[in-house]
């Protein structure tokens, strides 16, 4: 859903070298109401983004000269939790698994629905808005503290930077120990969808969540996989 008129404009940087295709997408998001901003090569889109404080959405393509979307996405989540909804004509799932275990939030194979790519922006800026209202309190387990105000995690005092949705399913966890939780339900929670349709992303997310904990400190407690069922922190 867009703000209200009068309100500032969701803004989106699209990433594409292909012209005609970062035109196609930019006429679209345009007539729908969003501000946008156009990027033809990947240090292009860096730069972009280190320079527009307002961007909400990175359309990233991945097959890009000089600097590859991987690595773009990379750079990204050096700095910041924006959304990035990457566009490829790659068709492996093994490459779609990489750029989720890279940080990026959604993927879409080319050629895409402009509206599907709209619901997947709308969707993701609305849970990336919605996660910059304070909460109320930290959430803690064992040594593991979470700040809900600013979305930290810090794992025996050290500071651990981890993406927003990695943010999510280690608060869904903590805030149930001991308790499992599948796969589907994680998923639901955390991606806001009514079905779920790739417990493989989930998957890629927690190992990334636990290699992140293991590298501070190798006896903080972990998150264990209950087969055929979910995970549990314990």
């Amino acid at each position: 859903m867009l703000e209200k008129e009068g309100e500032k404009m969701h803004c989106v940087l699209i990433v594409e070298d292909d012209s005609d295709i970062n035109n196609f997408i930019n006429d679209y998001f345009v007539i729908k109401g969003y501000a946008t901003i156009q990027a033809f090569s990947g240090t292009e889109g860096l730069l972009r983004l280190k320079s527009e404080k307002n961007i909400c959405c990175v359309i990233l393509d991945l097959m890009l000269p000089g600097i590859s979307g991987e690595e773009i996405i990379q750079e990204i989540r050096k700095v910041s939790d924006v959304p990035i909804i990457t566009v490829s004509a790659k068709n492996e799932e093994e490459a779609k698994i990489e750029v989720l275990k890279l940080g990026a939030d959604d993927f879409l194979l080319k050629p895409f629905n402009l509206e599907e790519l709209q619901l997947k922006v709308e969707r993701n800026i609305q849970k990336y808005l919605n996660q910059q209202v304070s909460y109320k309190k930290n959430e803690e387990f064992k040594n593991i503290i979470l700040n809900q105000d600013t979305r930290e995690v810090f794992v025996g005092g050290q500071n651990v930077y981890f993406t927003s949705k990695e943010f999510d399913i280690l608060m869904l966890l903590i805030q149930n120990p001991n308790k499992v939780i599948s796969k589907e339900k994680i998923f639901k929670e955390v991606w806001h969808e009514d079905y779920c349709i790739d417990t493989q992303t989930v998957t890629v997310h927690i190992k990334n969540i636990r290699k992140k904990i293991k590298e501070i400190n190798p006896t903080t407690p972990t998150i264990e996989t209950v087969w055929g069922i979910g995970f549990k922190i314990c």
